[in-house]
């Protein structure tokens, strides 16, 4: 797909926009700007994208631990709404995230 094309870094990752994802505390502080804060330009699942992308740009080793998720079981609907995310995920299929 044209994703796991502009994306290589991560394309061994089923869903990089899950929200279910462990991080070294060492590791996301190579997201740090100066003033503490992450150094992150994305808005809702797209900022999933980017953390796993800055990750792999900064030399992070990305692994994946496969794991089954019953979306069947869930009470209430999901969040995700796919007109919404493709605006968040156009800018970084055109030009990448902002390094």
């Amino acid at each position: 797909t044209i994703f796991r094309l502009r994306f290589r870094p991560i394309a061994s990752i089923g869903d990089p926009t899950t929200g279910l994802r462990c991080y070294k505390a060492s590791i996301l502080k190579k997201l740090l700007k100066a003033d503490g804060s992450l150094d992150l330009s994305s808005q809702g699942f797209a900022i999933q994208l980017e953390i796993l992308l800055k990750l792999c740009d900064s030399g992070a080793t990305v692994t994946e631990v496969p794991f089954f998720l019953d979306y069947g079981r869930k009470e209430s609907m999901s969040s995700f709404r796919f007109s919404k995310a493709l605006a968040e995920y156009l800018p970084m299929l055109i030009k990448g995230p902002r390094t």
